[in-house]
């Protein structure tokens, strides 16, 4: 259980944290670098961010609508808020964890970044989805993070909480951020300092 202004603010810093990381690997890489595959199995740091975006297409749109209907319906928000079981289950998969990523998953065919093209602007693309995320968890505060329930990629069944949505979408991303940092060690860019565990 965290009070609920804590919860949020917590992710708010994580989006900005990933936003400064995502930024200096723009000033610091070229583009070639960006785009390059260290194996032809593993993913370039482009290919994580078009990823990101791919799930971040289905779960912004559905977090605005979802808060819009709880403050419209007056569902106020709730001093504390406490991880379900499921969604608490599914953000502790997701996220790192002493620099290791944990139960490796399959990717779906329409988020694997190989199988779709990766637009020249997947950067952009990723960062202004950051953006727009910081503005969903602002106005998160307005309302249940705990009441109102969200499907997931897996399907309309089982539901999570709405805090639990935004916790495990920003899980995935600090995820992918360490898979990035492998793939940079991997491409000999020992100069960039992220901070991923």
């Amino acid at each position: 259980m965290q009070n609920t202004t804590d919860y949020l603010n917590d992710l708010s810093n994580t989006v900005r944290n990933i936003i400064e990381q995502v930024q200096e690997i723009n000033r610091l890489c070229t583009p070639e670098q960006l785009a390059t595959r260290p194996t032809p199995e593993r993913w370039s740091v482009l290919d994580n961010l078009e990823h990101l975006s791919l799930y971040g297409d289905f779960y912004l749109p559905l977090f605005e609508r979802t808060i819009a209907k709880g403050i419209q319906r007056g569902k106020r928000a709730r001093p504390q808020f406490w991880a379900g079981w499921l969604g608490g289950y599914f953000v502790k998969s997701m996220r790192p964890h002493n620099g290791k990523i944990p139960n490796p998953m399959k990717t779906f065919k329409s988020k694997n970044p190989v199988l779709v093209s990766v637009p020249d602007h997947a950067m952009e693309r990723f960062l202004a989805q950051q953006e727009r995320l910081l503005h969903i968890l602002t106005e998160a505060h307005k309302t249940d993070l705990q009441g109102l329930r969200i499907p997931t990629t897996l399907g309309a069944f089982p539901k999570i909480s709405l805090g639990d949505g935004l916790a495990f979408i920003i899980a995935h991303e600090a995820r992918h951020m360490l898979q990035i940092q492998h793939t940079l060690a991997a491409l000999q860019q020992p100069t960039l300092s992220l901070k991923w565990s």
